[in-house]
């Protein structure tokens, strides 16, 4: 058996209380290995415990109250650096206003937070567009291909059952929603899955350019994709995970792990530190995550640099 300790302490996880404690857990009791062969372990952890576990493990707290009750774009803008903007190809920085590549770097620095985000969602839609077309071709090959596939579906899905074009849970709790998702895209055949993304698209996409649309997992994807960044998303992430995944170390100390997480090989290719974000009651606003001393107020808004 194991002790397990999150961050610096030993912890079980009390929901809605925040508890600290030490707790054995075994390997029947659920355990999977990583491939690093480091123990993970299911839990349910309030929000408080995740961002106290991120700030032990990481160093990584949640970043300025600007961002409260935001969007994923406006979380992830201030991370987006001059340099991520001069990787996009010549034809998506026209389409999306900042024009040609030489001065697009320049143009994003002095946009301020509000108008980056908008900027981001036209980027997001573009790449999610880009990769319908695709998928209309023929079957996508590319590294996470079947995982953007799949995390679009999902969304599509969820979408229309709001519009009441799909049946399903008879709640919005966000915990039941998501099982439902998850169980309808894994009951499906991948050739289905893309079918139904490819015909259902012209339905999906324009809603998405919406600025009270919710952007997720396949928008992240679209990003990481875009910019050439890996993006890592803290917090319960009901469409991903029914339970928080922490991961033990070899002395009994334990780390939250990202719900959702994307790698690209232009990522690898550009060594560049993750998209960090956190979101809050499983399905609520996003929030920046930095690690302390990192980042600055500017602009009226946030602007992440680098130590």
């Amino acid at each position: 058996a194991w002790v397990v300790t999150l961050g610096s302490r030993p912890f079980a996880p009390q929901h809605g209380r925040g508890r600290l404690a030490t707790t054995r857990i075994s390997c029947s009791d659920g355990a999977t290995r990583s491939s690093a062969h480091s123990p993970v372990v299911r839990m349910n952890m309030t929000d408080l415990e995740i961002l106290e576990n991120l700030h032990e493990s990481y160093n990584l707290q949640r970043i300025g109250s600007l961002l409260e009750g935001e969007d994923l774009y406006r979380a992830v803008a201030p991370q987006i650096a001059p340099l991520d903007v001069a990787a996009l190809p010549e034809v998506l920085t026209e389409l999306v206003g900042l024009g040609g590549c030489a001065g697009a770097p320049g143009r994003w620095a002095e946009l301020g937070v509000d108008e980056q985000a908008k900027i981001l969602r036209r980027i997001a839609t573009r790449a999610n567009e880009d990769f319908v077309k695709q998928l209309s071709i023929s079957r996508v090959t590319r590294p996470g291909a079947d995982v953007h596939l799949k995390e679009l579906f999902k969304s599509m899905a969820i979408e229309f059952l709001s519009q009441g074009r799909l049946t399903g849970p008879d709640t919005w709790e966000s915990q039941a929603l998501g099982m439902w998702a998850r169980e309808l895209c894994a009951n499906m055949q991948q050739e289905e899955m893309r079918r139904f993304v490819v015909l259902h698209a012209r339905d999906y996409l324009p809603v998405t350019r919406s600025p009270g649309h919710m952007a997720g997992n396949a928008e992240m994807i679209a990003l990481a994709c875009a910019f050439g960044r890996p993006m890592y998303a803290y917090g319960k992430g009901s469409l991903s995970k029914d339970a928080v995944e922490v991961e033990i170390n070899n002395r009994g100390f334990a780390s939250v792990r990202p719900y959702f997480q994307t790698h690209t090989a232009a990522a690898a290719a550009r060594d560049v530190p993750p998209v960090r974000v956190f979101q809050l009651d499983g399905d609520g606003p996003f929030y920046m995550l930095g690690c302390a001393g990192t980042a600055k107020v500017v602009r009226q808004g946030l602007l992440a640099t680098r130590s």
